[in-house]
């Protein structure tokens, strides 16, 4: 989230509102600051990962059988679905942060940005 996003949502980490004219932050804006922020690292990734491993692991279940594994029912997959989608969700997460660290990330981000953006090297030259 940038920082004008964080202005327009009111979000004050340690900084004293009054003097800025913003309300006070609560426990419950930085929690909601902070769990956006973590979604926003996925969000890319929810079509291309997070949804085909999950149908890998429900369909691979329903057919234990075939690799001499007991056999999961029907409604015990429903069942579980959440607890999936959250488990490949959460796995995904450390990938996408350290992405997030890897040189080439630092650069398509940074503010040059030379990846993207290379027109605009090519003019500061």
């Amino acid at each position: 989230m940038s920082s004008t996003e964080a202005k327009k949502r009111n979000i004050n980490h340690g900084h004293n509102s009054a003097s800025h004219g913003r309300k006070e932050t609560t426990a419950w804006d930085t929690i909601e600051y902070d769990l956006y922020s973590i979604w926003l690292f996925t969000y890319s990734d929810l079509k291309t990962i997070v949804g085909p491993k999950t149908a890998f692991g429900i369909f691979n279940s329903l057919q234990a059988s075939a690799f001499d594994l007991p056999c999961l029912q029907y409604s015990t997959a429903l069942k579980r679905l959440p607890l999936v989608v959250f488990w490949t969700w959460i796995n995904l997460l450390p990938f996408s942060i350290d992405n997030q660290r890897q040189p080439e990330a630092i650069r398509e981000d940074g503010p040059k940005n030379e990846i993207n953006k290379f027109y605009d090297c090519a003019l500061d030259k």
